[in-house]
């Protein structure tokens, strides 16, 4: 099979520009390498060759113009710097990344083997009909080249060649299930490099190992009539013009003035602060789930901020300049990405809105109407409700939540159910906020496992009692776990354990009490692997049962 040199030969044959070789690595900036087509072209091989497994190597399928980008802002390469095309292509991966967890997830729900299948599947949907000319496996997925008979080059962005071309890359992803990737600056996994991020859920290692050609036939070239004559590229083309282009993106205005807006005061500061500052504000207002779950990329914060934007009713123009005053944190992955990531995000985020906007409501049941509720507030720091539910039928049920719980009825009603074991009757956000509002309310002394301290104290022993008398109740994922010299567990499964005891902490709040109470965090090991969590040692008794010292001065003082 052919070499990653041999690859780039026939890629860019007959092609004059410059080449980038881009390298990711998990932590830091992407830095990138450009070397002059064809005068330097065995260098591009020969860096990927160095690079291999130190970082993740992709090349840009197109030429760019000069061996800088014109924008001396930008940091890497952009639509504007392509001037020569030397192929069409598609990317389709097996997985892809979950936003609730941000761990890779497969597209189906199919065994490994019959996804891979299917998705070779539906290539071979169009490849049977266009031959591609390099089939190359990523090591999660499938990279298609259609190699051009003579490349294109571009006069310059507005050029509409470039919107051909990225059009029937768009209705090739369409037709065969691909990923996002028509646009013209793509970089893609260079063939014969190590994919670095390893193996994804029920994959094989060998098959993630290496980017590698799979299928090799240069010589079958084509034309861009040839696509559009088996292709709906004209839909495709559509889509470019209307969302793509940069005309659509509005011009530099004025800068503008946030507390003009009537903006929260938490949306000005990370606006202005940036991405430590969404991360702050995140760990303040989130429960820990909600919290470890949370995308706290600069992706997902330019999401809440352009959701919480446009909500308020901001203009796109003053959305866009926002983002393009350097004075504000928040634009840094804008500046990096440029202006079609910018507008990209803008577009999604208003068609979440107008969806959740449009969405119909939950029709309610007849009996919601007969739903009674009564609330007792623990007086103690933290917000601790007991809500109790009168059915339809008469019988009542109570559930201790806290109020990130009590607030929403969608939570309530299933952890009424977990507590109370009844199911109350589907109803309404408005009607539920209405029961909140008019129902009778009493402040009560808070009983001692209400208590934040105590109350976390009082959880962890019972928890940890349980583990010992079933040690293999779970994993560490729910259930805590012990050594012949310690015992632990995982922050996410205590919060859980204390969810489902009705007690809400913020991180830093359960953070500072499992410290008082002793605990360290720290690595863990458990079977050969280091994890992060809380633990503390245990001591042998005279009686040869292991207890540990959880709780100094219970029940007695230390000898």
């Amino acid at each position: 099979m052919a070499t990653a040199e041999e690859f780039f030969r026939e890629l860019w044959r007959d092609a004059e520009g410059y080449a980038e070789l881009r390298l990711i690595r998990s932590r830091g900036s992407p830095r990138f390498f450009v070397f002059e087509i064809p005068k330097d072209l065995g260098g591009v091989h020969a860096e990927a060759e160095k690079q291999n497994g130190k970082a993740h190597v992709y090349y840009g399928i197109c030429l760019r113009r000069s061996a800088k980008p014109r924008d001396p802002d930008a940091k890497t390469f952009r639509r504007e710097d392509v001037a020569i095309v030397p192929a069409v292509w598609a990317d389709v991966d097996l997985y892809e990344k979950s936003r609730q967890s941000g761990e890779y997830v497969k597209r189906h729900e199919l065994p490994y083997a019959e996804l891979k299948e299917k998705i070779g599947s539906d290539i071979r949907k169009l490849t049977d009909a266009i031959p591609p000319s390099a089939l190359i496996w990523s090591g999660a997925g499938y990279q298609v080249l259609w190699f051009l008979r003579e490349p294109i080059a571009l006069s310059g962005p507005e050029d509409p060649e470039g919107d051909r071309v990225e059009a029937i890359n768009h209705a090739i992803a369409k037709q065969i299930g691909g990923d996002h990737v028509h646009n013209l600056d793509r970089i893609l996994r260079t063939p014969d490099t190590k994919n670095i991020k390893g193996a994804r859920p029920e994959q094989p290692g060998d098959e993630a190992e290496f980017c590698r050609i799979e299928k090799w036939n240069p010589e079958r070239r084509y034309n861009l009539s040839d696509f559009e004559e088996k292709l709906p590229v004209a839909e495709s083309l559509e889509y470019i013009k209307n969302k793509g282009n940069k005309a659509a993106i509005p011009g530099v205005g004025e800068p503008v003035d946030l507390y003009s807006l009537r903006l929260p005061q938490r949306l000005i500061d990370i606006i202005q602060k940036g991405l430590d500052e969404y991360i702050a504000f995140r760990r303040r207002t989130d429960t820990i789930e909600e919290f470890d779950g949370r995308d706290k990329s600069r992706s997902g914060a330019d999401a809440y901020v352009v959701t919480e934007l446009l909500r308020a009713g901001v203009s796109d123009q003053q959305i866009w300049d926002i983002y393009r005053d350097p004075t504000n944190g928040i634009g840094d992955k804008h500046q990096e990405r440029g202006d079609d990531y910018l507008q990209h995000t803008i577009q999604k985020c208003r068609s979440i809105a107008e969806k959740n906007k449009d969405k119909k409501k939950e029709k309610e049941h007849p009996d919601a109407k007969k739903v009674k509720i009564e609330i007792e507030k623990f007086k103690s720091s933290q917000r601790v409700y007991r809500v109790l539910v009168t059915l339809p039928d008469g019988s009542q049920g109570a559930a201790k939540v806290g109020i990130q719980v009590v607030w929403y009825f969608s939570k309530f009603q299933m952890i009424f159910w977990d507590q109370a074991g009844r199911m109350i009757p589907n109803m309404s956000q408005k009607r539920w906020h209405a029961l909140l509002d008019q129902c009778p309310k009493k402040l009560i002394e808070a009983p001692a496992e209400a208590k934040s301290e105590e109350a976390v104290e009082a959880t962890i022993e019972d928890w940890l009692e349980e583990k010992l008398e079933t040690p293999d109740s779970g994993t560490l994922q729910v259930r805590p776990g012990y050594d012949t010299e310690k015992m632990f567990f995982r922050l996410p499964a205590l919060s859980a354990q204390l969810t489902r005891c009705g007690i809400i902490l913020k991180r830093t709040e359960l953070c500072e009490i499992l410290h008082g109470l002793g605990w360290k965090d720290g690595r863990i090991k458990v079977k050969d692997k280091q994890v992060r969590g809380w633990y503390k040692e245990i001591k042998e008794q005279g009686n040869g049962h292991m207890a540990a010292d959880l709780f100094p001065g219970k029940d007695g003082e230390d000898s």
